[in-house]
C-alpha cells in the first residue's frame, strides 16, 4: 500500500473512509481479523477474567502469579502478550511483543524462577515482589477509576493529557510509558483507548493522516489523536486501526542527506537525481560491508578504528561522524524517507528501496537506490534542522509533516539525464521484494533458511536470489541482463565450477557428502578408496581463490538430512563472527575454514517438519524467512464462476481451521497453479493439478478421516458415507466440479470470464515453481 496516502484536515471524507472500509473487508475475507461479534464475545471474555474487581482482590502470591507471571497461561502478562488461540487472539488488539520480560516491571526470572525487577535484573524476595506487585496494581486501579469517568462524555485532549499526567505522578511506580498497561485498558475501554501501544505507531499514524502529533512520546495524548480519527469509522476501532496499518505499512523514518562534497564544495546533486540515488562520501574507509558485526557497537568500534586510521586529523568530530556512517549504512532501512539537501535547500525527496551498496568509482561511494517522489527547490518550516550534518534524522513534526505533503504531491523538475562516467558507476536496479529480504538476511547471518507450506516456492526464490546475487557479484549487472556464456561461468554444471551451486539433503546424505571423506573409485578393474571433496569444501576452495566474489550453496530440503552429521566442524565455523577461523578436519588433517564470500540458502518444508524441531545450534546460526501463500499472483484468474486466488485462500482457511496447532504448515501454495513464473490460465490444468497435487495431498493431511476431509473440501468432494473423495467429478462435467468446489464457500462466486482458454497455454511447464 503507498505509505504517502494523506489526509489534510481532522475528518475522514467519504473517499477516505471507504478506502479503510475496503481494507476492513479484505482482512475479514483474509481471516486477519475477526467479525465483530466475535471481538465482542473475546472482550467480554477478557473483562471476566482480568476486570478491576478482580485485580482489586487479589492478594500475596496470587497477585504476582496473576498479573505478571508471563510464564503463567492464565496470567494476564501472558494473555496480553502471547495467548494467540481460538478463543482468544492477543494480536486483533495491537502486540505488545518485543522488549524482553523487564518490560512488566517485575518478572519472574526463567532459569531459576526468582522474582527480579527492570533490566538490572534486580532479584526481589516473595515480600518485596508483593509490595512492588500491589503497587503497580493500585496505579492501574486509579487509572481505571480515571477512565470510568470519562464514559459520561466524549473524551478531548485535556482527558488524556489528564489521564497521562495522573499515570506517571505516582511516587513509587509510574506507568504512563508500558504498552502492556496500555493494551490492558484497551480491552477494558475500546471506545477510549487505541490499540496502538507503541508511540512510534501513533506517530506514524497521525502523520499518514496529516495529523500533527500533540507531544512526541506520551502514548495517552497520542492515542487520543488516533480516537478522534478512528471514532468516525463504522467499525470497532481495533478494526479501523489494523486496517491503517496495512495502508500506512510500518513506521518510517525520515532523514537529511548533504549532497555537497566537503572538500570540494561541489554538489553530487546532478549525479544523484538522473542515477536514482542518494550517496555519502568517507571514500577512503572503502566497502562499510567489511565492517559488519552482530551488533551496533561493535561494526561502530571497527568502523571507528579504520576512520581514525585514515582521517587522523579528525579526532573532534569523529564519533559524530561515524554515527552519522552508522546511520546511512546499518541503520537506515527500506521505506525510509531521505531529503537529499544542499544547506538549508531541499533538492529532491525519495523512498529508500534498496540496501547498501558500494560503487568505488563515485566520489561518493556509499550508495543507496532510491525512488524520487518530489524533485523541487524547496524549504522546510525548519529549515536548520540537521544543518551541518551529512546524515540527520529528522524529528520537527512540522518539518515531517511537509515532507509528507511535498512527497504526495509528486511536483518534479526535470534535470539533464547525466550518462554515467562508467558502468561500474551505474547503480544496479533494485532487487525484487522477496529477494530484497534474502539478502538483507544474507549480509547479518551468511545462512538463510527458506521455509513455509508446500508449492509457496521456497526452492524457486532460494535459485532466483543465488542466481541474481551472484550476477552482482561476479559481473555487476543484474541475473537477466546476463547472456548464456555469462551465466555458464555463473551456475558452472551445478555441482562443480560456478558461484552458485546446489544439493539436497535426505536421510542417507553424510559429512563425507557435504565436507569430505574416503570415498570408492573403479579403477582397472579395482576398486581404489581415495579421499575426496565434498560440495561444500570444494566452494569454499574455490571462494577462498577468488575473495572478490560472493559464492552461494543451496540446499535443498535441508530437514531431511541428519543436521549435526552432515555439518560436523561447520556448526562452528559457518557462524558470521567465526568465518576465516581455521580447524583441522578430523580424516585430512587438513586445516579448513570458512571464508566471508560464502553464503548458505537452505530450504524447509514445514509440512514436514516443524523449525522447532531443527537442530538447537543450526536454529542460531541461520536467519530463517518464511513463505507463505501469495494470492495476489493468481489475481484475476477465473475458471467458470471460480475465482483462483479467493478460492485457494478460502481453501487455506479450511485447513487452518481443521487441522489444530500445525496447520498453518500445511497450507496450500500458490505455486501448485503456476507454469513458468506465471498463474495458469487452462481448466484442464487446473483439473489435473486438483487430482494429482491437491486432494491427495488434503487426503494424506486428514490420515483418512473424511468427516474432516468433508470440512475443508466441503461434501460436494467427499463422501463420508462411503469414504470415498469424488474424483470423477475432476474428468466430468464443469459445471458439476464448479459447484462442488463452490459449495462451502458460495459468496466468492464471480462472473464468467469470457476471454478463459480451454486449452493448455503454449510453453506451460507442469513442473515449474513460482
Amino acid at each position: 500500500m503507498d505509505i504517502f496516502f494523506f489526509f489534510f484536515f481532522y475528518h475522514f471524507n467519504e473517499q477516505q473512509k471507504q478506502q479503510i472500509l475496503d481494507m476492513q473487508q479484505e482482512l475479514l475475507e483474509d481471516g486477519k481479523i475477526r467479525p465483530e461479534e466475535i471481538l465482542e464475545q473475546e472482550y467480554e471474555m477478557f473483562r471476566r477474567r482480568f476486570s478491576p474487581e478482580v485485580l482489586r482482590n487479589l492478594r500475596g502470591e496470587a497477585l504476582i502469579e496473576t498479573i505478571f507471571n508471563v510464564m503463567n497461561r492464565d496470567s494476564l502478562a501472558y494473555w496480553l502478550e502471547f495467548k494467540n488461540d481460538e478463543t482468544f487472539r492477543t494480536q486483533q488488539y495491537g502486540s505488545v511483543a518485543g522488549g524482553g520480560a523487564h518490560k512488566y516491571i517485575i518478572y519472574k526470572r526463567k532459569k531459576d524462577q526468582k522474582w527480579v525487577a527492570g533490566t538490572s535484573q534486580e532479584e526481589l524476595t516473595p515480600e518485596e515482589a508483593i509490595r512492588r506487585g500491589t503497587a503497580i496494581r493500585d496505579a492501574i486501579l486509579r487509572g481505571v477509576e480515571f477512565l470510568n469517568s470519562l464514559r459520561l462524555h466524549e473524551p478531548g485532549e485535556e482527558d488524556y493529557r489528564l489521564l497521562q499526567e495522573l499515570l506517571d505522578s505516582g511516587e513509587e511506580c509510574r506507568i504512563g510509558h508500558y504498552g502492556w498497561i496500555h493494551k490492558y485498558y484497551h480491552m477494558l475501554f475500546p471506545h477510549i483507548i487505541d490499540s496502538y501501544h507503541s508511540t512510534s505507531y501513533q506517530i506514524h499514524t497521525l502523520l499518514c493522516s496529516g495529523v500533527k502529533p500533540v507531544v512526541k512520546d506520551q502514548l495517552y495524548p497520542l492515542g487520543g489523536q488516533v480516537m478522534q480519527l478512528v471514532n468516525q469509522l463504522p467499525m470497532p476501532p481495533c478494526h479501523a486501526i489494523q486496517a491503517m496499518r496495512h495502508i500506512y505499512g510500518d513506521p518510517v523514518s525520515y532523514y537529511r542527506v548533504g549532497t555537497t562534497s566537503g572538500r570540494a564544495g561541489e554538489s553530487m546533486w546532478e549525479r544523484m537525481y538522473p542515477s536514482e540515488y542518494i550517496s555519502i562520501g568517507w571514500q577512503e574507509l572503502g566497502d562499510l560491508r567489511q565492517y559488519e558485526c552482530e551488533s551496533d557497537s561493535e561494526t561502530k568500534q571497527r568502523i571507528l578504528e579504520k576512520y581514525e586510521s585514515v582521517y587522523p586529523n579528525a579526532k573532534q568530530t569523529m564519533s559524530r561522524k561515524v554515527n552519522e556512517i552508522i546511520r546511512f549504512y546499518r541503520t537506515m532501512k527500506v521505506n525510509d524517507i531521505v531529503v537529499a539537501c544542499e544547506g538549508t535547500t531541499v533538492l529532491g525527496i525519495g523512498r529508500v528501496i534498496g540496501t547498501y551498496d558500494y560503487l568505488p568509482d563515485l566520489e561518493f561511494p556509499h550508495i543507496r537506490r532510491v525512488e524520487w517522489l518530489y524533485c523541487k527547490e524547496t524549504q522546510l518550516p525548519k529549515a536548520k534542522e540537521g544543518l551541518q550534518t551529512t546524515v540527520f534524522p529528522y524529528k520537527d513534526f512540522d518539518n515531517l509533516l511537509e515532507i509528507r505533503r511535498l512527497a504526495a504531491s509528486g511536483e518534479k523538475e526535470a534535470l539533464p539525464q547525466l550518462e554515467p562516467e562508467s558502468e561500474k558507476e551505474k547503480p544496479l536496479p533494485p532487487l525484487p521484494a522477496e529477494i530484497s529480504r534474502i539478502h538483507h538476511v544474507l549480509q547479518r547471518k551468511k545462512q538463510i533458511i527458506l521455509y513455509g507450506p508446500p508449492g509457496t516456492g521456497k526452492t524457486f526464490y532460494a535459485e532466483m536470489a543465488a542466481q541474481e546475487l551472484a550476477a552482482r557479484s561476479r559481473f555487476k549487472r543484474p541475473y537477466a541482463e546476463l547472456d548464456e556464456e555469462e551465466r555458464g561461468v555463473l551456475l558452472g554444471d551445478g555441482r562443480t565450477g560456478g558461484y552458485v551451486r546446489m544439493c539436497c539433503f535426505h536421510p542417507s546424505y553424510g559429512y563425507e557428502d557435504f565436507i569430505e571423506g574416503i570415498k570408492p573409485r573403479p579403477e582397472n578393474g579395482t576398486t581404489i578408496f581415495e579421499l575426496r571433496s565434498g560440495i561444500f569444501k570444494q566452494l569454499c576452495e574455490d571462494a577462498h581463490s577468488q575473495p572478490a566474489y560472493d559464492h552461494f550453496l543451496i540446499v535443498d530440503e535441508i530437514n531431511r538430512g541428519d543436521i549435526s552429521r552432515i555439518f560436523g566442524e561447520l556448526i562452528m565455523l559457518v557462524e558470521n563472527n567465526k568465518r576465516g577461523k581455521a580447524l583441522s578436519l578430523p580424516v585430512s588433517g587438513e586445516r579448513f575454514s570458512v571464508p566471508e564470500n560464502v553464503y548458505l540458502i537452505g530450504t524447509m518444508n514445514t509440512a514436514d517438519r516443524s523449525i522447532a524441531l531443527l537442530d538447537a545450534a543450526l536454529r542460531r546460526r541461520f536467519g530463517f524467512q518464511e513463505l507463505l501463500p501469495d494470492y495476489s499472483l493468481l489475481e484475476g484468474v477465473v475458471f467458470g464462476t471460480l475465482p483462483l486466488a479467493s478460492w485457494l485462500r478460502q481453501l487455506n482457511q479450511r485447513i487452518c481451521q481443521s487441522l489444530g496447532r500445525d496447520a498453518r504448515n500445511m497450507q496450500i501454495g500458490h505455486s501448485y497453479f503456476m507454469a513458468k513464473g506465471k498463474a495458469i490460465q487452462s481448466q484442464e490444468r487446473f483439473r489435473s493439478i486438483l487430482a494429482e497435487d491437491i486432494l491427495p495431498l488434503i487426503e494424506e493431511y486428514c490420515y483418512g478421516d473424511y468427516a474432516k476431509m468433508a470440512e475443508i473440501l466441503g461434501i460436494g468432494l467427499v463422501d463420508t458415507a462411503s469414504q470415498l473423495l469424488q474424483y470423477s467429478l475432476i474428468q466430468g462435467d464443469w459445471a458439476e466440479l464448479e459447484n462442488a468446489l463452490l459449495q462451502p464457500y458460495p459468496d466468492i462466486q464471480q462472473e464468467p470470464n469470457p476471454d478463459e482458454d480451454e486449452e493448455v497455454q503454449e510453453g506451460e511447464d507442469e513442473d515449474s515453481e513460482a
